[in-house]
């Protein structure tokens, strides 16, 4: 969604309540409006690439008033921070590199990346590198005596 405009993600989240049964679920995840997953995306990743890469990340809160105002109810937000584990640093280079398409840059200039950007982490069990994303989810009201936007 970090690639659509602010009216079309609006869309987005109208055009899922529509399809949705009343007491269906929609559930999101995106990354979060902060450093360091933003700034690897739109910094590394946006010079490394063929396509380039210039997303609009979400605050704290927003996908929640996305959610609210198109009709959704039992809105949560939340945001997790997690690590992408493999089994040593050359697999985190090689599955980082062909995952974003960075064409453009050399194991080590990746490797500088993701040390600068994504607090990687090394030991005996592997190599682990730094994640987070901002996840939501609603339910659309109507069903267990839930008013829906149609109901008035």
């Amino acid at each position: 969604m970090h690639h659509l405009e602010p009216e079309e993600v609006m869309g987005f989240f109208e055009e899922a309540y529509r399809v949705l049964r009343p007491g269906g679920m929609i559930a999101v995840a995106d990354v979060r409006a902060e450093p360091p997953v933003a700034h690897s995306l739109n910094g590394p990743v946006d010079a490394w690439t063929e396509t380039g890469h210039q997303g609009r990340f979400f605050p704290d809160g927003v996908l929640r008033s996305y959610l609210t105002a198109a009709g959704f109810i039992d809105v949560q937000e939340q945001w997790e921070v997690f690590t992408w584990d493999y089994p040593d640093l050359a697999t985190m280079i090689n599955f980082t590199r062909l995952l974003f398409g960075l064409t453009r840059a050399t194991p080590s200039q990746m490797e500088g990346a993701i040390r600068q950007y994504l607090d990687p982490t090394f030991g005996p069990e592997g190599a682990h590198m730094g994640w987070s994303l901002l996840y939501a989810s609603a339910v659309k009201p109507g069903r267990g005596g839930h008013k829906s936007r149609a109901d008035g």
